[in-house]
């Protein structure tokens, strides 16, 4: 046995060691082959190879193979986020597909031909709601109120519904008149309220009562549509004089008001103005007013669609059934959640 040997430097030569009986010589002759075969060990004649573990060429191919995975794992998040891209674009482009599309409006909208996607467009009138019947008059006062919220209704029947689906919508106050774009939550008011005995009175000439409203639309003198009053029925700057318990709102492209009730004819601005407090009235503004509100997405039905809003007419885009478009709709829905 030639049991340990010890050094420091450079071996080169032979060595003799003694282990006994006997001794072996052990030659070591330093060798440097391509980083691998440090030496050739002769024992007793036979000579043998010495190496090390290749331990580099092992940390190269490691390397490389975490490389190309970690490309593979770059590569794979590119492509899932271009697939997340894709389906989102694919899904748009199904919620955009304008040849598939229909326009409809009036008090009620029915389809038959409809796919449950929300629907592309909605727009809901909202006009002032007078009680009662016939023509206002201080014997027959019908009260004027407007809408704090609008309830859109998606049903397949309208009279005895198996399925239906109420949408309500604040309106962020009373509106009296004016127009909601549900999709994108634009309220465009069109119309204000006043009580009229809040109003600065005059008396003309003829006894009748006038006052301004400042910001108010004025009428032309032949047609009036620009206002609605509890009192007393619209007519013109040319006909007041003839209808008893009439007004009229716009004269010469100003908001002249005017009263003719031959009761209160003649009385002093005072004494009219007490006369008129709790007397309504709803006028069109001159510049309408627009207020954000929270958009809104209202879904058409399969088939039978019948879609209406209480608060006056609607008119809105639907898209036409198309099996194909629904069942790709439903799958990406599915996949992207």
């Amino acid at each position: 046995m030639i049991g340990s040997v010890n050094f420091d430097g450079t071996l080169s030569g032979s060595i003799n060691a003694g282990g006994g009986g006997g001794g072996s010589t052990v030659v070591i002759t330093p060798v440097v082959t391509e980083g691998t075969k440090i030496a050739d060990v002769t024992v007793d004649g036979a000579k043998k190879d010495l190496y090390i573990p290749d331990y580099g060429a092992d940390i190269t191919a490691l390397n490389v193979r975490l490389d190309t995975a970690e490309g593979n794992i770059t590569n794979l998040a590119g492509r899932t986020t271009e697939a997340e891209t894709d389906i989102s674009e694919i899904k748009q482009s199904l919620s955009d597909l304008t040849t598939l599309e229909k326009t409809a409006s009036g008090e009620v909208v029915t389809f038959d031909d409809g796919i449950v996607l929300p629907l592309p467009a909605l727009k809901v009138f909202i006009e002032p709601l007078q009680s009662g019947s016939g023509d206002p008059s201080p014997d027959n006062i019908r009260p004027i109120s407007g809408w704090d919220n609008v309830n859109v209704t998606v049903a397949d029947d309208v009279d005895n519904p198996t399925v239906e689906n109420v949408y309500t919508i604040d309106l962020d106050g009373t509106c009296y008149g004016g127009t909601l774009d549900v999709v994108s939550g634009v309220l465009t008011v069109k119309k204000a309220y006043v009580n009229m005995g809040t109003l600065a009175w005059s008396t003309a000439g003829s006894g009748r009562h006038n006052t301004t409203i400042t910001g108010a639309n004025p009428s032309a003198d032949a047609v009036i549509t620009n206002a609605v009053c509890s009192n007393y029925v619209p007519t013109s700057y040319s006909q007041i004089a003839n209808i008893d318990n009439s007004f009229f709102l716009g004269y010469q492209n100003t908001p002249l008001l005017q009263v003719n009730d031959s009761e209160y004819n003649g009385e002093s601005a005072t004494d009219f103005k007490a006369h008129m407090n709790g007397v309504q009235l709803v006028y069109e503004l001159a510049t309408p007013q627009t207020i954000q509100l929270t958009p809104t997405q209202v879904n058409s039905l399969i088939g039978v669609n019948n879609i209406y809003a209480d608060t006056g007419d609607v008119e809105l885009t639907y898209f036409v059934n198309n099996s194909l478009v629904q069942t790709i709709y439903d799958m990406v829905n599915v996949l992207m959640g």
